[in-house]
């Protein structure tokens, strides 16, 4: 380069310009199998196949596992047999599909290592299905009615935008963040993990079925569409804040029970941090279903009239669990027999050998251990049966009542017993004034009829100011 002094200047550059360190090969063996190698010393690369070079979501890791090892190359076995595929060496790490990808049938997608971003997956009427150990992100999905997205697992799926069409996850760990709008069908959670972050909504229209794997809740709130238990199911409550309300609350099949952990607040009032709402009363079989981990809350749940879904306090025993305490009284005598083939291991054993001129002045009584105060929530269960006479039926009858004076009483359930066959009742009562301990007693009146019957499994819970199970 000459200047107009007549100066001269020279530049050079140099461009070194090298072929590809990673080369697919492929090698015949014998038995129908094919050996494709390459070499990949930092293991930077995965190998994927496709049936054909369509939609990019068609290409899938060609293998469950990883490669095997020789010399600094990496080897792969696979059968000749069978349909026609394509392969290719794709860089782990985050790749971002930024054009809509749009299914034109139904798909199966397993993720490989790293992360896959779909910035817009439009479903139509079709299935996703995803499995694999990486990590999906979908910023935006669109469905019909007829569209879902089903989840194996063991990866993890987050979606971080508005989805329409259904939601299953039989495994791995499904992420609503906090831009998240669900607009489903319905989501099922039978395996793995749903978590909703701080933030995250799923729309009240969307049913959620629990019948298996975890629910976190972090800090989610908003309003859900009915609840479903089906399944056993944990719900965890986490560090975070938010009032979360479902629609309603039901059972669904003859099992399935719900573990709440992480509640914080006093057994039967509000909680504070994450908390749970249901617009609508649940009926008494999902309330006996639900379970609050932890040493001082109770079986079951409590529905507060500001309609939060609260742990019940745990029960206190007002009787004995001893039948050594139960005292008979008029013609009645008592023993203890063993029992095999039940929940209980042992019964009480009431005779009665001559017919009061009164019902109540033959049976057996016990006088409470605990203190109850008026209007006390209580629960008493027990099993019952007939041994005798062999033809005809016996009566008994329970009584919760003032132990002497006046005999008050809280409750009273007349009992016929056609045959031999064990009966469980179950009542549920408020206390009629407050006792002392030893001021009240359980008994049985036993005065209809000469005969026998066997008591067994007795219990009198006082849940106090909490409505028992």
């Amino acid at each position: 380069v000459k200047d107009p002094a007549g100066r001269t200047a020279e530049s050079r550059t140099t461009v070194h310009v090298r072929e590809a360190a990673i080369a697919l090969q492929a090698r015949s063996l014998e038995g129908s199998q094919v050996e494709l190698s390459w070499s990949d010393p930092t293991a930077e690369f995965e190998l994927q196949s496709s049936p054909e070079l369509g939609s990019p979501l068609d290409w899938q890791p060609a293998t469950e596992g990883p490669p095997s090892e020789r010399e600094g190359r990496s080897y792969v076995q696979l059968p000749t047999s069978g349909s026609h595929r394509y392969f290719r060496l794709h860089r782990k790490g985050l790749v971002t599909l930024p054009s809509p990808v749009v299914l034109q049938k139904d798909q199966d997608l397993r993720l490989g290592e790293g992360t896959l971003t779909l910035v817009s997956l439009d479903l139509r009427s079709y299935q996703l299905n995803v499995s694999g150990p990486g990590r999906l992100v979908l910023p935006s999905v669109i469905g019909t009615t007829g569209s879902r997205v089903t989840v194996q697992g063991p990866g993890t799926v987050e979606i971080a935008g508005a989805f329409s069409g259904s939601l299953e996850i039989r495994g791995g760990r499904v992420a609503l963040s906090a831009a998240s709008l669900i607009t489903a069908r319905g989501v099922n959670l039978l395996g793995g993990s749903l978590v909703l972050e701080a933030g995250s909504i799923l729309n009240s229209s969307a049913p959620l079925s629990l019948a298996g794997g975890v629910l976190e809740i972090n800090g989610a709130h908003g309003d859900l569409g009915p609840l479903e238990l089906a399944g056993n199911t944990t719900l965890q409550l986490g560090t975070g804040t938010g009032a979360l309300t479902f629609a309603s609350a039901r059972i669904s099949g003859a099992s399935g029970r719900l573990a709440v952990e992480g509640w914080k607040g006093t057994a039967g009032g509000t909680g504070i941090g994450q908390t749970i709402f249901l617009k609508s009363a649940p009926g008494a079989d999902f309330l006996a279903r639900v379970t609050f981990t932890g040493p001082e809350y109770g079986a079951g749940a409590n529905y507060l009239a500001t309609r939060e879904l609260v742990p019940s306090a745990k029960a206190l025993s007002v009787v004995p669990s001893s039948f050594a305490a139960f005292l008979p009284y008029g013609s009645v005598t008592k023993t203890t027999v063993a029992m095999t083939g039940q929940s209980f291991v042992e019964a009480l054993r009431v005779t009665t050998t001559q017919m009061p001129t009164q019902v109540y002045n033959a049976g057996i009584q016990v006088k409470t251990i605990a203190a109850v105060a008026a209007q006390d929530n209580l629960l008493a269960r027990f099993w019952v049966r007939k041994v005798a006479p062999a033809g005809g039926s016996a009566q008994t009858m329970f009584n919760f009542e003032m132990a002497g004076g006046t005999f008050d009483k809280s409750t009273q359930l007349l009992v016929t017993l056609a045959d031999t066959n064990w009966q469980q009742k179950t009542v549920r009562f408020k206390a009629l004034a407050a006792y002392g301990a030893g001021a009240a007693q359980v008994s049985f009146w036993t005065g209809y009829a000469q005969g026998t019957i066997e008591i067994a499994g007795l219990e009198v819970l006082n849940y106090q100011g909490n409505t028992p199970p």
